[in-house]
């Protein structure tokens, strides 16, 4: 009866190791609900907010030579500065800039307010729709109003993909000029264990062009 007692065994780590890949390549979307009521730094562009930030594109600009990325967040990763808690200069060119997730997984860091209102701008995390499925990863859709405008940019999360590449970014524009930038970067392939990734929102500063 050993074959049988080794066949249960196999199947328990077979088990184990499968429930410990899906949970990390599900993200941190537990993570993020629970920390943004426990820890003080869960506030808009808080200064750890913008310290994972500016890892996240020291650490891309690295890579960015050897990956073929377009659009604003390229431009982002290639030419900007951060100049204070609340503007960047892209290329010359200055943007107000809204975090609304940060994640640095290595030291335990994910910041994920659901809403935020800052400088005339509102930002709420939508419901995930129940007839709307993503496979693969995880979508967030946040609801950005804007003086009399009213845009949805939605973000993905998608573990394989992050697991399994050095640098991820996407860049979509929304209400013409609202920018929704994210930018993922992970040192270790083949794990979630030390990523660094960030969503956010770009908004030309009036008069900057």
């Amino acid at each position: 009866m050993s074959w049988v007692r080794s066949l249960a065994l196999t199947i328990i780590v077979i088990a184990v190791v499968g429930s410990s890949l899906l949970i990390a390549f599900t993200g941190p979307r537990h993570v993020t609900e629970l920390t943004q009521f426990q820890r003080p730094y869960s506030v808009v562009n808080s200064v750890l907010a913008i310290e994972v930030l500016k890892s996240v594109i020291s650490e891309a600009r690295k890579l960015l030579p050897h990956r073929g990325v377009h659009g604003l967040a390229m431009e982002l990763i290639e030419g900007s500065r951060i100049v204070n808690s609340s503007v960047v200069l892209v290329n010359g060119v200055a943007y107000r800039f809204i975090v609304v997730q940060a994640m640095d997984a290595e030291h335990g860091v994910f910041i994920a307010p659901k809403r935020v209102s800052v400088d005339g701008v509102s930002i709420e995390l939508l419901p995930r729709s129940t007839s709307t499925t993503f496979t693969g990863g995880t979508q967030y859709t946040y609801l950005v109003k804007l003086g009399g405008r009213v845009c949805r940019v939605s973000f993905y999360f998608v573990g394989l993909q992050i697991a399994y590449a050095n640098l991820v970014v996407d860049s979509e524009s929304v209400c013409d000029d609202i920018y929704g930038v994210s930018i993922f970067v992970n040192p270790h392939l083949g794990s979630l264990k030390e990523y660094k990734g960030v969503f956010m929102l770009l908004i030309p500063v009036k008069g900057s062009r």
